[in-house]
């Protein structure tokens, strides 16, 4: 049994492989997936008969890798991100693909109005990385002169900066480390009227709350 969350996701991974009614299986990588689980997982959806593609629903970033050979398409979203979720096999080749992107574009442009001046994203998760390229890469409805990454996570943020600051304007995107409550109070006390807070925690940040 899954409970309706897994359940959406797995339903949502299926219509983004275009795979309609199949089975399922589950390949279990876990915890700590590396370099030898995603070359199973390859070596799987390549070889298996009638296999439709993978959703990853753990580290997507294990699954990133833009050296020739590993996937015959990669979009670009998952260059911006650093990982892909979703590996689609159509015949003879694999495409990777990265939809998180779109997902966080379609969430801020729901709740985010237009003329929001600056975005205190709490953060530094996959979420909260992909919601500030859409934010600083003008493909949201709202178009904030400042979005700030905070966090005590460093390695999330490590990857916001090594992904995020060469395709961002230097200006729009700032990537803060905090520890502290106190840092948290004075970030959201300096936003300026008609600004945005969203809590976006990854697997690392829980106690952030």
């Amino acid at each position: 049994m899954i409970d309706s969350g897994a359940r959406d996701l797995v339903e949502t991974g299926i219509t983004a492989l275009g795979a309609g009614s199949c089975d399922i299986e589950n390949l279990t990588i876990g915890p700590s997936p590396g370099n030898r689980d995603r070359a199973e997982v390859l070596e799987f959806l390549q070889d298996a008969y009638n296999a439709r593609g993978a959703l990853v629903t753990g580290p997507a970033q294990v699954f990133f890798d833009d050296a020739p050979g590993t996937y015959d398409e990669i979009e670009a979203a998952c260059h911006l991100l650093g990982e892909v979720s979703v590996i689609r096999r159509v015949p003879g080749a694999l495409h990777a693909a990265a939809p998180r992107l779109t997902a966080c574009t379609r969430a801020a442009n729901r709740i985010l109005p237009a003329q929001t001046t600056e975005i205190l994203i709490l953060g530094a998760g996959p979420e909260a990385r992909a919601l500030a390229a859409a934010l600083t890469s003008d493909m949201c409805h709202a178009r904030p002169a400042k979005v700030i990454l905070a966090s005590h996570d460093a390695l999330g943020l490590n990857i916001a900066r090594q992904r995020l600051k060469a395709a961002t304007a230097e200006s729009r995107l700032e990537i803060r480390h905090v520890q502290s409550v106190s840092e948290y109070d004075r970030l959201l006390a300096l936003l300026p009227p008609d600004s945005a807070v969203i809590l976006a925690l990854g697997p690392a940040e829980a106690d952030m709350t």
